[in-house]
């Protein structure tokens, strides 16, 4: 094994080196484990805009009828943003992107979003893919999804073993009462789906695969501490 580790090891080059140490975003990615971590600190920076300092919220409301936007808008806003800061020459960020067509006809199959890595070397890791389920506290299958849809269907599709599944958290005070998805929310107790959430991860984690579940908070006004 140690003789393999020395003949599969592959260099970088100074200018390279160089790059890593003078910009924060550039990071080495040669495993579904880097790809998983650079999102994350990619998603990490998205809730610092969301609700730090001049917040971006807002852009993920429709301020006239007090609700949060939909579904596929916040999926929207999180690819484009994610593209913008981990983006590259090397690493793509797709939106709804086609895994598997069971039908001549209809809709297909299609991850919320989906981030492709060039990895430069050669074989079946030359490209390495995360999928990334976003799902609506509100969704009704925000429990089931992430073995049903994240594992059982892009991660299997993708034959990888790593993915990242959001969760999307308005805040109530700011959420008119006339949108049925309120309520929804309304009922559950986020501690309580945090830990469900958190266990089926652990679960999954116990069976081979490595799955992120990131809490997003989009709430108009400043969190509760």
């Amino acid at each position: 094994m140690e003789t393999f580790a020395q003949k599969a090891w592959e260099g970088h080059s100074i200018s390279e080196l160089v790059t890593l140490a003078r910009t924060r975003r550039t990071a080495l990615i040669n495993t579904e484990a880097d790809l998983l971590r650079t999102t994350m600190f990619g998603l990490e920076d998205i809730q610092r805009e969301l609700t730090g300092a001049n917040p971006q919220s807002h852009l993920l409301w429709d301020t006239y009828s007090k609700r949060p936007k939909s579904e596929d808008e916040m999926s929207d806003h999180l690819r484009n943003r994610l593209a913008e800061l981990v983006g590259g020459t090397n690493l793509v960020v797709n939106r709804e992107v086609q895994v598997r067509r069971n039908r001549p006809a209809g809709v297909p199959e299609r991850a919320d979003l989906q981030i492709d890595a060039a990895t430069g070397i050669s074989g079946p890791l030359a490209v390495l893919s995360l999928p990334i389920e976003v799902k609506g506290a509100w969704n009704e299958d925000l429990l089931q999804a992430m073995r049903s849809q994240l594992l059982g269907r892009y991660m299997a599709d993708l034959h990888v073993s790593h993915g990242c599944f959001v969760v999307l958290w308005p805040d109530l005070e700011s959420w008119g009462d006339g949108d049925a998805r309120r309520r929804v929310v309304a009922s559950l107790d986020r501690d309580a789906v945090t830990q469900l959430l958190d266990d089926q991860a652990q679960q999954l984690a116990d069976e081979g695969y490595s799955v992120e579940v990131v809490h997003l908070g989009v709430e108009y006004r400043r969190p509760a501490a």
